[in-house]
């Protein structure tokens, strides 16, 4: 009954559709190069957002800011000082500078220079020194 109503509307199943038909490798190679792309921008997207500041030197600019408010006076001397200290390190940091070392304490006072000298101990007591 199927193939009479199939043939009175003419109607024909399609046939099996092989591995190698235009269509089906098109809109796979479509397919594909749409994923590629679509990496492609998020790779570019990632990178952009990660890439570093077009001008790394913002603190020193912030520092010759803040230093022409202190000479202007709008910035008191413990203002500056804060603001400085602060952009200090962020500046160290930003050009790789170590930290300054702290200073050295003032060493003990050193020994006379010279042969050094013996200190009396008193003879064991086997060994008595002969009176006189």
């Amino acid at each position: 009954m199927v193939p009479a109503w199939q043939a009175a509307a003419g109607v024909r199943l399609p046939q099996r559709v092989s591995p190698w038909d235009p269509r089906l490798l098109w809109a796979t190679l479509a397919l594909v190069a749409i994923i590629l792309v679509g990496a492609a921008v998020i790779v570019w997207l990632d990178r952009w957002r990660k890439r570093s500041d077009a001008n790394p030197m913002v603190a020193n600019e912030d520092l010759a800011y803040f230093r022409e408010l202190y000479d202007r006076g709008e910035l008191s001397a413990e203002e500056f000082e804060r603001v400085r200290l602060r952009l200090g390190r962020q500046l160290r940091k930003e050009l790789d500078v170590p930290a300054r070392a702290p200073e050295d304490p003032p060493a003990e006072q050193a020994p006379p220079p010279g042969p050094p000298a013996e200190q009396s101990q008193p003879p064991a007591p086997d060994q008595q020194t002969p009176p006189g």
